[in-house]
């Protein structure tokens, strides 16, 4: 009976989005697969391959859901790898148990477009990868003697669909792929079993990260935050102007919806106070001094909005022993104005 003995296969896959549009991706993957029968002391064949590769590509998110995340996805990926190979394949001559081994060390430039759809439970993505491939050392060896020992090159496409369906973080998925030939077949054939096609099934889990845009609370200008109870409604005042009774009050920012990188600059009459800081589910606080029959203009500039739009910050002001706290919305670029009173 031929089966294949329990070597485990690893493969693993990343990428990093650094940038809006921009992404870099590492690939490394670990093959150790025999077959013959189970009374063979050695198998009737062995493949040992290894394979590290890195690159860095754009991507293009669209199709947004209610919660404003993106579930389209359209990429492109550029990089090369570096990779080693050993097959070993013995043989019956003449009533004679022979080997064939080859190794080789090759490397890889490779082209990556894909497209697809993301979303909590299921993905779907269909990817090709157009690649020129290069052998640096090739060797075939025949009973201990070198029959072939040459550089060469050939070129695929390597047509790809996935299918991932969990929740979420952690996903369950499929791939079913094809190695076909654009270019030098008879050099393909040196080192694959090349029969038309070269068919590839993989299955596993994949973790990837899941952001979603919280869900907002009502929008206007200023509004007085629940005091105590979260589920109180909030009541608007009419005037943006916070009448307060002492002339030193404290005021405390911090991010008002779930953190996502929100960078605003805090002025205080014409003063800035706090510059380029990012709101957090802790507050920062800073005292001011208000004045008589001044017009005491705090401004709240806001410098980034973060992953998700519009700013949305928590605004708390200590007036002696009262205490008050506020909503501002704003974004990148425009500055929201609250006045002080000095009763």
């Amino acid at each position: 009976m031929i089966g294949l003995a329990p070597e485990a296969n690893v493969d693993l896959q990343g990428s990093y989005a650094f940038h809006d549009h921009f992404a870099a991706m590492a690939n490394l993957s670990f093959m150790n697969g025999s077959s013959g029968t189970k009374e063979q002391t050695s198998p009737d064949r062995r493949n040992i391959h290894n394979l590290a590769e890195s690159g860095i590509g754009a991507y293009l998110s669209f199709w947004k859901n209610k919660r404003d995340v993106a579930i389209g996805r359209a990429e492109i990926f550029g990089g090369t790898g570096l990779g080693w190979a050993e097959d070993y394949n013995h043989y019956i001559e003449y009533n004679e148990r022979r080997l064939n081994k080859y190794l080789g060390v090759y490397q890889r430039y490779f082209l990556q477009p894909a497209f697809g759809i993301r979303s909590r439970i299921i993905d779907l993505s269909v990817a090709t990868r157009i690649s020129e491939v290069h052998f640096l050392n090739y060797k075939h060896i025949r009973d201990g003697n070198v029959v072939d020992q040459s550089s060469f090159g050939f070129s695929t496409i390597e047509p790809v669909f996935t299918i991932a369906w969990g929740y979420k973080h952690v996903k369950y998925y499929m791939q079913v792929g094809a190695v076909l030939p654009l270019r030098k077949l008879e050099n393909l054939e040196k080192v694959s079993n090349y029969e038309g096609s070269d068919g590839h099934f993989n299955f596993g889990l994949v973790g990837c990260p899941w952001w979603e845009k919280p869900k907002e609370k009502p929008t206007i200008t200023l509004k007085p935050a629940p005091e105590e109870k979260e589920t109180q409604p909030i009541q608007q005042l009419p005037p943006p102007v916070i009448n307060i009774e002492h002339s030193k009050v404290t005021i405390c920012l911090r991010e008002g919806g779930s953190p996502d990188g929100d960078v605003v600059s805090i002025s205080f009459n014409g003063v800035f106070v706090v510059t380029h800081i990012e709101l957090t589910k802790e507050p920062q606080c800073f005292d001011v001094d208000v004045r008589r029959e001044w017009e005491n203009l705090l401004q709240v500039h806001a410098i980034s909005d973060g992953r998700f739009k519009p700013n949305t910050l928590h605004l708390t002001v200590k007036d002696g022993r009262t205490e008050r706290t506020y909503y501002l919305r704003t974004e990148a670029g425009k500055t929201e104005e609250v006045r002080f009173r000095l009763n």
